[in-house]
């Protein structure tokens, strides 16, 4: 009992520190890296380093569609923004329900691709994503307004962890099986709850976020593929005689930063002239 308690609050607090990264680089205007960070694999990894090595290649495949799918609903949130221009906070949170509503429809629909399809998935983000994103760059590089209000205060955070808490514990009690877990693991928590918080802005911000919000998916993917390999073949917990669960969350805690960097560089690249 008292280790999936713990379990649980390491979830959210990674989940939340994901979310947290995102709201720091939106306030503060940096939009190159807030759009890919729309779609960081937060939960992705949570998922593969928490449920067991049993799996892992079902897991990853049930994943991967549903990452897309993420991308899909991030590029058409940024592309209607400048249509549906500054919304209340009521407007924003209905609109994402119904884009919720659109994933739950997908994941029903959607089945897990097969690994050998997982590479040329990539490739066409990859391809079609820096076709699309390099039509938008240089991205102008805003001067960083003063974020006055400090993070334990910042609402949209402790309503995204309240809900993820809720989703996870909901979650320990029903028991899922692995394409389940796989596809609970893409739930787009961290898009909706970030487009939900920029559309209340006007739609200027999340404009900006064109040019980088179909390179996420991409980074998402290349994540899960890597730290798919790594679990499988673990042999660093052999090496060291530590717990499997122990050096998955090492490997997804090296992923994450892994992530956070290649975001970091490809925005830099983006704002350059």
């Amino acid at each position: 009992m008292f280790s999936s308690a713990l379990e649980i609050c390491l979830k959210i607090a990674a989940g939340s520190a994901a979310f947290a990264l995102y709201r720091t680089w939106a306030r503060r205007a940096q939009h190159s890296h807030a759009g890919m960070m729309l779609t960081f694999p937060a939960l992705n990894g949570l998922g593969l380093a928490f449920t067991g090595e049993a799996g892992t290649s079902v897991k990853a495949a049930a994943m991967m569609p549903m990452i897309a799918v993420n991308g899909g609903l991030c590029f058409a949130g940024v592309a209607l923004a400048p249509m549906l221009g500054r919304l209340s906070r009521r407007a924003a949170f209905a609109l994402c329900t119904a884009a919720l509503l659109i994933w739950l429809c997908a994941a029903f629909v959607v089945p897990p691709l097969a690994p050998v399809w997982h590479v040329p998935l990539l490739l066409a983000f990859i391809l079609g994503g820096w076709g699309w994103s390099r039509r938008t760059w240089p991205i102008p590089h805003a001067s960083v307004p003063k974020v006055r209000d400090p993070w334990w205060k910042d609402r949209w955070l402790w309503a995204f962890g309240g809900i993820l808490g809720c989703l996870l514990i909901a979650a320990e009690f029903r028991g899922s099986h692995y394409e389940e877990i796989g596809k609970a693991s893409a739930l787009p928590l961290l898009p909706l709850f970030g487009l939900a918080s920029q559309m209340t802005k006007g739609p200027d911000a999340l404009e900006k976020f064109q040019g980088t919000v179909l390179l996420g998916p991409a980074i998402a993917m290349t994540f899960v593929m890597v730290m798919t390999v790594l679990i499988q073949h673990d042999v660093l917990s052999r090496m060291l005689s530590l717990p499997h669960s122990a050096v998955s969350m090492l490997y997804v805690t090296v992923g994450w930063f892994a992530c956070i960097k290649a975001i970091d560089s490809i925005a830099r690249r983006a704002e350059r002239p």
